[in-house]
């Protein structure tokens, strides 16, 4: 394979591009600890008013939440929490959320979690300004400004991003889909990434989010709307997760693969707010909300099938992402796609990450799942490299299906 010279690696772009950067980012060991002295200088009216902590069941427990409400009450602020159930969103629990924070009216909002928590606090703060149902905010550009309460997102997964994104994700119930609400007023003022709040996460969720990291990093690479900069995040991010995602699984008191998925996945997220996800997110957001799985174990079934189905289009980029995850991948072009699809194969193997048939599919399933997905696709604003159709659709789902190997699905050529 030709690697660019310095000269072209140096040419500046010639195209048009915009980027929206996150607020305040607080990255490193140590850094749950220090965050709410930087956090109570966004705060304004403070009086007496509390900061309300959203948080779930399980790290309320372990004592995680409790950590950081320690580090901001040593500061003289008053705290509540709030502890969710485990469990993704659905609408009625994000507008629980929303009525309970419009109840309190805190001075500020801290959300200690996982993308769930983090978005779920979002919405709430939304709610908690503006009123409604989270429903009525659906889509992009529908909450009508900012809050008045900073939201600091302390991330204790690495991950999906939510700390520095645009959006927030819900299920709704009646149709067992995931929707979204996303706005530039929704982003968090403060992200605070603590590598050493991810220590105690289990191997299962370690691998389901950093599967759907590792998946966000890819897509903005592939995506048709990036840029120079997401370029540059997204690739790092592929070889920080890449590369580090099977030792934190097996060896949770890994810090150093711990610390690169952190950084990793803080990086996916700047990315991916700018250049969207890809194909494998069409499927998951169908299939996990129907058969009530983590959402990172959706996008993984379907993401080799998703690299296989862009290599037409999208091949040089295919193969950059293998020289980020493999040392002296191989010369040739096809070949280095070939190790790349196999290497994330493998890689869901060693994670013991379950097919379809595990989570309840069945063959009859698979027309109407087709018909879902393709449906969605147009929410998701063709955002794959390469077009699919509802018969792309089809023969990917059957192909996870039938655990067919990724590298021999037949992939449909066009003229």
């Amino acid at each position: 394979m030709r690697t660019p010279s310095l000269e072209e690696a140096a040419m500046l772009p010639d195209t048009l591009f915009r980027f929206d950067a996150p607020g305040q980012i607080l990255y490193g060991r140590g850094a749950a600890a220090r965050f709410p002295e930087l956090f109570v200088r966004l705060l304004s009216d403070l009086g007496d008013r509390p900061v309300l902590v959203v948080t779930d069941e399980v790290l309320a427990r372990v004592g995680v939440a409790g950590s950081v409400v320690e580090s901001l009450e040593r500061i003289g602020l008053m705290v509540e929490v709030y502890a969710r159930p485990p469990e993704e969103p659905t609408a009625s629990a994000v507008n629980a959320l929303g009525e309970h924070t419009a109840d309190l009216d805190p001075a500020g909002i801290v959300a200690v979690g996982g993308g769930a928590t983090i978005d779920s606090a979002k919405s709430a703060r939304v709610l908690s300004r503006f009123g409604g149902r989270i429903e009525d905010y659906e889509g992009i550009g529908a909450v009508p400004g900012p809050s008045d309460a900073p939201l600091a997102a302390v991330a204790t997964t690495a991950g999906t991003g939510s700390e520095t994104g645009y959006a927030a994700i819900f299920t709704h119930e009646e149709t067992s889909t995931k929707r979204f609400v996303g706005s530039p007023y929704m982003v968090p003022n403060m992200a605070v990434v603590d590598p050493d709040l991810t220590a105690s996460v289990p191997p299962a969720t370690t691998a389901h989010t950093g599967i759907d990291a590792l998946a966000q990093a890819i897509g903005p690479y592939l995506s048709p709307l990036r840029h120079p900069v997401t370029d540059v995040l997204a690739r790092e991010a592929v070889r920080l997760l890449g590369r580090n995602l099977l030792a934190a699984y097996r060896d949770g008191g890994d810090m150093a693969a711990r610390s690169a998925m952190a950084y990793g996945s803080l990086m996916m997220g700047m990315a991916m707010n700018n250049a969207e996800c890809i194909g494998e997110h069409f499927f998951a957001e169908i299939v996990g909300p129907r058969y009530a799985i983590p959402h990172g174990v959706s996008v993984g079934m379907f993401l080799p099938y998703i690299l296989q189905f862009n290599r037409e289009v999208s091949a040089v980029r295919l193969a950059g992402l293998a020289e980020a995850v493999m040392d002296d991948p191989a010369e040739d072009e096809q070949e280095v796609i070939d190790r790349l699809v196999g290497f994330v194969t493998s890689l869901l193997g060693e994670l013991d990450m379950p097919t379809l048939r595990d989570i309840g599919v069945r063959a009859g399933h698979l027309d109407e799942l087709t018909d879902h997905i393709y449906g969605h696709i147009g929410i998701e604003l063709d955002l794959n490299p390469r077009p699919m159709d509802r018969d792309d659709c089809a023969r990917i789902l059957r192909a996870a299906y039938d655990e067919v190997p990724p590298l021999e699905m037949a992939v449909r050529h066009r003229s």
